[in-house]
C-alpha cells in the first residue's frame, strides 16, 4: 500500500471535488442551453403553424375570387361593359395581390436557402419608383391614401448601379407594409437621394406606433405583432424579413423609427455596387434589358 499523508489526501479530495463542481457547472450550462433551444423550437413551430394558417388564406381567398368571377364571365357573360369592367378590375386586383404574395414567399425561400444571387445592372431610380407606385394604385385607392415622392437627386444621379430585382423587392415590400399598416386617408412620404455613391431611401407612414422593443422582432420571419384569428392586418410575416435579407445581399443597412404620434420611418442605405463589365444591362423596373 502507498503511504499517503493527510495533506496529500486532502489535496486529492479537493481536486476531485473541484472537478466534480466544474462538471456540474458545465452540465447546468448545457441543460440551460438545451432548455433555451427547446423554447425556441416551440416558438418556431408555433410561428410556422400561424404562417401556414395565414398563407392558406392569403392564397386561397384571391384564387377563389379569381376562379369564381372568371367562371361567371365564361358561363353567363355580361351584356354591359360596366359590369365586365368591374369584374375585370376585381380579377386584376386579386391576381396582382396573389402574384405579390407568391413573389415574396419565393424570395424568402431563396434567401433562407442561401441561393439568392446578386445581378448587377444600371437602374433608373425615378422611373422604377414611379412604376412601382403606379402598380400599388388600387391598394392606395382602397384606403384613400396618397404618396408624396421626393427625389433629391440630379438627372445624372438617377442612374444607380445595383441589383434591380432586389431593389424592387425591397421597395415593394416597404411600400406594401406602409399601405397595410397606415391609416386610411393618410399620406405616405417617400424620399430618395444619392450621396457618396450610396442610395438613401426612406418611407414614412402614419399608423399604429411600433414599440422600440419590437424594432428587431418585426424583421424576423413569420413574426407579426398583431396575431390571432381576429387580427386587424393581412400578411404572413415575411415582407420585412425579405427586406432585411435583400438589403444585406446588397451590402446595405436598414433601420426603423416609430414615435408616439404614429409616424413610422423605415430607412435604407445601399452602396453602389461595382462591376468588372464595361457595359452593364439597363433596367427600369426590375427586368434587365440589354440595349
Amino acid at each position: 500500500m502507498l503511504n499517503i499523508s493527510d495533506t496529500q489526501l486532502l489535496k486529492q479530495l479537493k481536486q476531485r471535488f473541484d472537478e466534480n463542481s466544474q462538471n456540474l457547472l458545465e452540465l447546468k450550462r448545457a441543460s440551460e442551453a438545451l432548455k433555451k433551444m427547446n423554447d425556441k423550437l416551440v416558438v418556431s413551430e408555433a410561428m410556422k403553424s400561424d404562417f401556414l394558417s395565414n398563407i392558406r388564406n392569403e392564397i386561397n381567398n384571391p384564387l377563389t375570387v379569381i376562379l369564381g368571377l372568371s367562371q361567371t364571365l365564361y358561363q353567363e357573360g355580361y351584356k354591359t361593359d360596366e359590369a365586365v369592367s368591374s369584374m375585370g378590375q376585381i380579377i386584376f386586383k386579386e391576381a396582382w395581390d396573389l402574384d405579390f404574395q407568391l413573389r415574396t414567399i419565393f424570395a424568402a425561400a431563396e434567401i433562407e436557402a442561401g441561393e439568392a444571387r446578386v445581378h448587377i445592372s444600371e437602374v433608373d431610380i425615378e422611373v422604377s419608383m414611379k412604376r412601382l407606385i403606379n402598380s400599388f394604385q388600387s391598394r392606395l385607392d382602397e384606403k384613400s391614401m396618397k404618396i408624396n415622392l421626393n427625389m433629391l437627386m440630379s438627372s445624372i444621379e438617377l442612374k444607380f448601379i445595383t441589383d434591380s430585382e432586389k431593389l424592387q423587392l425591397i421597395m415593394s415590400n416597404l411600400l406594401s407594409n406602409a399601405i397595410e399598416f397606415g391609416y386610411s386617408n393618410s399620406n405616405i412620404d417617400i424620399e430618395i437621394s444619392n450621396a457618396n455613391n450610396e442610395l438613401l431611401l426612406s418611407i414614412t407612414n402614419k399608423g399604429a406606433e411600433i414599440k422600440e422593443e419590437d424594432y428587431g422582432r418585426i424583421f424576423d420571419r413569420f413574426v407579426q405583432l398583431d396575431t390571432g384569428l381576429t387580427k386587424a392586418y393581412k400578411g404572413h410575416g415575411l415582407g420585412l424579413a425579405v427586406v432585411k435579407g435583400a438589403t444585406e445581399l446588397l451590402e446595405g443597412s436598414l433601420s426603423v423609427k416609430s414615435n408616439s404620434d404614429g409616424h413610422t420611418i423605415f430607412s435604407i442605405c445601399i452602396p453602389e455596387l461595382k462591376s468588372d463589365e464595361e457595359k452593364l444591362p439597363f433596367s427600369e423596373d426590375g427586368n434587365e434589358m440589354i440595349f
